[in-house]
């Protein structure tokens, strides 16, 4: 068998809408990914036996913890006789960082386990196994660009975007938990109705396709960006300075801490990167729609 090298690559949420919380703990989510063009790289090299995991990335576990460990074991509960396989994972997506890398990765050796193995894995089965992985999962596994995600973020709706976009990326220093963040949240949330939003956030996606910035951004919210402002406050201070320097559109992504600033052009891209390399420290990346 021969070996696979996949792109993994990373989201954003445009939009988070916490909508409430389930009995199990777990919170009751709407929101807007979309696919960007910064990737990991998963090379897939078939073993007699077992799984190993190597990281180009220090901060990254090789052993059970890793959730394409995890996404192992599942498949090995579904196929027994599943082959052993060798994991080598190049790391860009920054860790911890609200832009989905884990799941993205897991997804992506779903992905590739099925194609190297030529496993009978249907569209449903996969999102399945997905959804016990975690709540991005199976929108990578969608393999669209843009979609609605609706319960834990696992039920995926198709949403096209009708143009490119382009993005720039400020990371943090230090990654946040996505855990610590849900439990920073306020103990009574506000009601919320998920028909409302879902047309709010539809509005918010036309204006995008018109390059109208301005207006979408007046929509757009992420509810979880009050908690996680709480655990690291600079984040609020660099969406300030953002749009200090000329983002029209700049959110937290996910659970942070990474912020992003979206242009109509890769040109107004660069240059708003220039700007912000001159006054913040943290890393910066320019990436486009995936």
């Amino acid at each position: 068998m021969k070996s696979l090298t996949l792109k993994s690559p990373a989201k954003i949420n445009l939009d988070l809408r916490i909508l409430g919380r389930y009995p199990n703990g777990y919170h009751k989510l709407l929101t807007l990914f979309h696919r960007i063009s910064i990737s990991d790289s998963l090379r897939m090299v078939p073993r007699k036996k077992g799984l190993v995991i190597r990281c180009s990335h220090p901060a990254v576990p090789v052993d059970s913890a890793n959730i394409i460990a995890k996404a192992y074991q599942e498949l090995l509960a579904r196929f027994p006789n599943l082959p052993g396989v060798t994991v080598y994972l190049q790391k860009k997506i920054p860790v911890a960082a609200g832009l989905g890398g884990g799941s993205s990765n897991a997804a992506t050796f779903l992905l590739g386990a099925k194609k190297l193995f030529k496993l009978r894995l249907s569209r449903h089965e996969l999102d399945l196994l997905g959804k016990k992985l975690g709540a991005d999962v199976p929108f990578f596994l969608s393999g669209v660009t843009q979609a609605l995600g609706y319960d834990r973020g696992d039920k995926i709706k198709r949403l096209p975007s009708k143009t490119s976009k382009f993005f720039v990326l400020l990371a943090a220093d230090h990654g946040l938990s996505t855990r610590d963040v849900y439990k920073a949240l306020p103990a009574k949330l506000p009601a919320a109705s998920l028909t409302k939003l879902e047309s709010a956030v539809r509005i918010a996606t036309h204006f995008l396709d018109r390059q109208a910035l301005v207006e979408a951004n007046a929509i757009f919210k992420n509810d979880l960006e009050i908690a996680a402002f709480k655990l690291q406050p600079e984040i609020q201070t660099r969406i300030q300075k953002a749009g200090s320097l000329g983002a029209s559109l700049v959110r937290m992504s996910g659970s942070g801490p990474t912020i992003f600033a979206l242009f109509s052009s890769l040109k107004e891209a660069q240059g708003f990167a220039r700007r912000v390399k001159q006054v913040l420290k943290n890393k910066v990346i320019v990436c486009h729609s995936f």
